[in-house]
């Protein structure tokens, strides 16, 4: 991720841009503690499944008490789970939820997916995975959790976002200029470039009212 990516990576779970109300309205939910099954994020690259996932699991875990842990998929191995167990029995203990995101939950190997489903059994908590591939996930792990398709949010929902990026570096642009570079991003890492290079244009003093 670039330097100007993580700059204006959203802080907040309400600074998440989605495709659809509806979608917006269930992770409400989870965010707000309101439903507690486990979650696996799917859809094309670049559409925020990382970011949603971690402030979903900040604003579970206001406070940060620690009961939550991040693993990257692709390069784990047999066994991967158990230096987490401990933190989830003594979580257990404390009647405070656990929490594990798991990115690129494809990746896991057929053995690591059925260890993943035993653990889920055994000690419930929160998992939140994300992936491009959701039929590379075993159905019996699919059917334990609430499968959410991230779509690539319309140009005109990444306008206020934009605009308060561009107005922090001092860069003013209309609405319909700024849509009609919009119109043509694929998806949030694609117009955070976008908007990177309309605040590199603006300080060596381009137009781009005529972008």
């Amino acid at each position: 991720m670039s330097k100007f990516a993580i700059q204006h990576a959203p802080e907040q779970f309400s600074e998440l841009v989605f495709a659809q109300s509806d979608i917006q309205r269930r992770l409400e939910e989870y965010a707000a503690c309101k439903r507690t099954k486990p979650i696996i994020l799917h859809g094309t690259y670049g559409g925020g499944k990382s970011t949603i996932a971690k402030l979903l699991v900040t604003t579970r875990d206001p406070i940060n008490r620690g009961f939550w842990q991040t693993i990257n998929c692709s390069n784990v191995e047999q066994g991967f789970l158990t230096p987490i167990e401990g933190t989830w029995r003594f979580a257990e203990l404390l009647e405070v939820e656990s929490m594990c995101v798991l990115e690129e939950a494809d990746l896991l190997s057929r053995r690591n997916q059925f260890d993943l489903r035993a653990f889920m059994d055994q000690h419930g908590g929160m998992f939140i995975m994300t992936t491009n591939h959701l039929h590379a996930i075993d159905p019996s792990i699919r059917s334990r959790c609430d499968c959410i398709e991230i779509k690539p949010p319309v140009a005109k929902n990444y306008l206020p976002v934009v605009q308060k990026i561009l107005a922090s570096h001092g860069v003013a642009m209309g609405p319909q200029p700024l849509l009609k570079v919009l119109d043509v991003c694929g998806n949030w890492r694609d117009v955070l470039g976008a908007v990177e290079d309309m605040v590199q244009n603006a300080s060596l003093g381009c137009d781009l009212s005529a972008a």
